[in-house]
C-alpha cells in the first residue's frame, strides 16, 4: 500500500480497473466498498487510488468498474481505430496521436490541411465498417514477430505486443479497452477540425456522445426554427442575412454616435475654461458616468480636433476611468500629469505625452482627480 496525491493507492494480485494510458483515461468504481478515483500504471504494478479507507493489506477484496464509463471508453477508443484507418484508406493520412477526453476524442494527422471532402470520405467508410458489425479480434505476438500483422503504425516497444483488430480492416498495437463488434462502437461523427502547426487536430465522437451531440443541435435547431418561423432548412440564408443587417446596423449605429460625440465634444469646448498664458487655449474638464474608456479617448480627441487646448475627462460607473489629451506641439505632459493624480482613484495607467489614460478596477468618483489635475495644470474657472 502506498499514498497517491494524498490518497490511498492499494495494488491487486490482478485487477479489471484500466490505468490511463495511450490517451486513454482511466476506469473508475468501487474497491472493497471505497471509490476507486484514479488508476495508475507504475510500471511493475497498477495503483488503485481510494477516496476513503482502504482494504486491510492481504485481505480479499471485490471490485467492480463503472460500467457507464467503460463502455463509453470502448466505443471512443475502438472508433478511433475505425476512423484512423479510414483516414489512411480513404486519404492517405496518418494518425500522429490520440487523446480520449471527457467530453470528446481528438487524433492528430500528418497533414497540414485538410478538406470537407477528405473528411466525409473518412468518416463514411469508419461508419460503413460499423455497420457491417464486424467482429474485434486480439491478438499476442513477440515484438520481433510483428510484420505478418500489417499494423497500422510501426511499434517500437519489445517483448509481447498485444494486437486489437477490427476484422479485415485495421491491426494496431494497443492495450486498451475494446468493444466486441464494431456495431457497438456506435455511429461516428467529425464535429471539427483545425490545423496545429503541420499537423491537423480532428475533434469526433462516437456512441452516445455522438447520439447526444445529435440531440442537443436537434434542440437548438428547432428552438431557431420556431424563433424564426422557418423551416430548418431555410435557417441558414435566413441567419445569413439576419448577420448581414447587423453588420449593417453596427456600422450605421457607430458613425451616428461619432456623430453625436463630435457635437458633445464640440459643446464641451464651447463651456471649456482659459489657460494661462494664451487667451485661446480651452480647457476642457468633464465628469461622466458609465462612459467606457474608448468612449471618453474619442470624446477627448475630438475635444482636441474641435480646439480644444487639453481634454480632461473622468467617468465612473462599475470602474473609474481618466483620459487627458493636448494638442500636439504644447510644453505640458499628459502622461506625467495622469501618472500624478490616477493614484487618487487607486488605478494606474500611462500613456503619450500628448494621450494617456488610466483607471480602477473600483467605482472611484473620479471629480477629486480632475480638480487636481486642473490644479496643476494651472487651469481657472
Amino acid at each position: 500500500m502506498t499514498e497517491v496525491g494524498g490518497r490511498s493507492a492499494v495494488t491487486l494480485d490482478r485487477t479489471a480497473f484500466y490505468p490511463t494510458s495511450g490517451g486513454q483515461p482511466h476506469d473508475t468504481g468501487v474497491l472493497g466498498g471505497a471509490p476507486v478515483v484514479d488508476v495508475v500504471d507504475a510500471g511493475d504494478a497498477v495503483l488503485h487510488v481510494l477516496d476513503g479507507v482502504p482494504p486491510a493489506v492481504g485481505a480479499a477484496v471485490a471490485g467492480r468498474i463503472d460500467a457507464d464509463r467503460r463502455r463509453d471508453h470502448t466505443q471512443q477508443h475502438t472508433g478511433q481505430h475505425a476512423l484512423s484507418q479510414a483516414f489512411e484508406r480513404a486519404c492517405s493520412l496518418r494518425t500522429v496521436s490520440f487523446h480520449l477526453g471527457a467530453e470528446y476524442c481528438t487524433i492528430d494527422l500528418d497533414t497540414p490541411a485538410l478538406g470537407s471532402d477528405a473528411v466525409r470520405r473518412a468518416e463514411r467508410l469508419a461508419n460503413e465498417v460499423v455497420l457491417e458489425d464486424r467482429p474485434i479480434l486480439v491478438h499476442f505476438a513477440d515484438a520481433s514477430d510483428l510484420t505478418r500483422f500489417g499494423l497500422r503504425k510501426v511499434v517500437e516497444r519489445s517483448g509481447e505486443i498485444r494486437i486489437v483488430e477490427i476484422e479485415h480492416f485495421d491491426r494496431s498495437a494497443c492495450g486498451g479497452t475494446h468493444v466486441q463488434r464494431t456495431g457497438q462502437i456506435g455511429p461516428i461523427k467529425v464535429r471539427r477540425w483545425e490545423r496545429r502547426g503541420n499537423e491537423t487536430r480532428v475533434e469526433f465522437l462516437c456512441g452516445w456522445r455522438t447520439l447526444r451531440d445529435h440531440a442537443e443541435r436537434l434542440d437548438a435547431t428547432r428552438a431557431l426554427a420556431e424563433r424564426l418561423g422557418a423551416r430548418d432548412a431555410d435557417l441558414v440564408p435566413i441567419l445569413s442575412r439576419a448577420l448581414d443587417e447587423l453588420d449593417r446596423l453596427r456600422d450605421e449605429n457607430a458613425a451616428l454616435r461619432g456623430r453625436l460625440l463630435d457635437a458633445e465634444a464640440g459643446k464641451l469646448v464651447d463651456a471649456g475654461t482659459r489657460l494661462p498664458g494664451s487667451p485661446t487655449a480651452r480647457l476642457v474638464v468633464a465628469a461622466f458616468e458609465n462612459r467606457s474608456p474608448d468612449e471618453l479617448k474619442r470624446l477627448a480627441s475630438s475635444a482636441i480636433e474641435h480646439g480644444a487646448a487639453v481634454a480632461l475627462l473622468g467617468s465612473t460607473g462599475e470602474r473609474s476611468h481618466l483620459v487627458f489629451a493636448q494638442q500636439p506641439g504644447r510644453s505640458d505632459d499628459m502622461n506625467a500629469l495622469l501618472r500624478q493624480v490616477v493614484r487618487l482613484i487607486g488605478g494606474r495607467g500611462g500613456g503619450s505625452r500628448d494621450l494617456a489614460q488610466g483607471g480602477s478596477a473600483s467605482p472611484a468618483p473620479v471629480s477629486p482627480a480632475l480638480d487636481e489635475a486642473r490644479r496643476l495644470l494651472g487651469g481657472r474657472d
